[in-house]
């Protein structure tokens, strides 16, 4: 609302001080000003003037600014599009997304791409800013491999791909499985992804490396 330093008042081409008259109450103060509706100051003279008189004044809209966007935390690529995370604050006030602004996201599906968020002032709020955010994938869970395993390195038995608390896909995430089995004999490399279950969060491509031997070594032993 104006102080006393930034409000003219005169009377008859005589500008008045604040000895001349005291801010009696304000209205319509705290919104921004709308086209019907308008702040009002009311004065009341003292000293050698009397009675009351008002004003209108225009409260504009603050303008939003990048930094009144919270950084918004790496994002994890699911392969759908990443909901919306922003918080928007005015100084200790959180905004209210809807009242204060409206939020708009975009290339906010892949990994490797410049995710971003928009936000347009409304209400008390004009303007528009936006923040981007990195969207990665989550780390690919360990010892995912199981299977009887022999002296050499290789595996005796089918080998099967599964590990608890996710689910994997070696066709780029058209098929999930709990688990992938193995059963050729022979080398098998292939890449695959893993897929967190609860959250979605998929992995970035896993090569899957090993060998199945489930022939059993033949021949003669001989003590000299």
């Amino acid at each position: 609302k104006p102080s006393p330093d930034n409000l003219t008042v005169s009377l008859d081409g005589k500008s008045l001080t604040t000895a001349d008259y005291e801010i009696k109450n304000y209205t319509n103060n705290v919104n921004a000003s709308t086209d019907s509706v308008s702040a009002t100051v009311v004065i009341k003279g003292k000293r050698n003037y009397d009675g009351e008189a008002n004003g209108t004044f225009t409260i504009s809209p603050k303008t939003v600014t990048t930094d009144m966007i919270v950084a918004i935390a790496d994002q994890y690529y699911t392969a759908s599009v990443v909901p919306p995370y922003e918080t928007v604050k005015d100084g200790e006030k959180t905004l209210a997304v809807g009242t204060d602004y409206e939020v708009a996201y975009s290339d906010n599906t892949n990994t490797g791409s410049s995710a971003k968020a928009t936000i347009t002032g409304m209400g008390n709020y004009t303007g528009t800013a936006d923040k981007t955010f990195p969207i990665t994938n989550i780390v690919a869970p360990t010892e995912y491999l199981n299977g009887t395993k022999g002296n050499e390195g290789y595996y005796l038995s089918d080998v099967v791909i599964s590990k608890d608390g996710w689910t994997v896909s070696a066709d780029n995430g058209t098929n999930w499985q709990d688990a992938i089995t193995v059963s050729a004999e022979g080398a098998f490399s292939k890449e695959m992804i893993f897929k967190q279950n609860g959250t979605g969060y998929i992995s970035a491509p896993v090569t899957v490396t090993f060998t199945i031997d489930k022939t059993a070594p033949t021949g003669t032993v001989t003590i000299d």
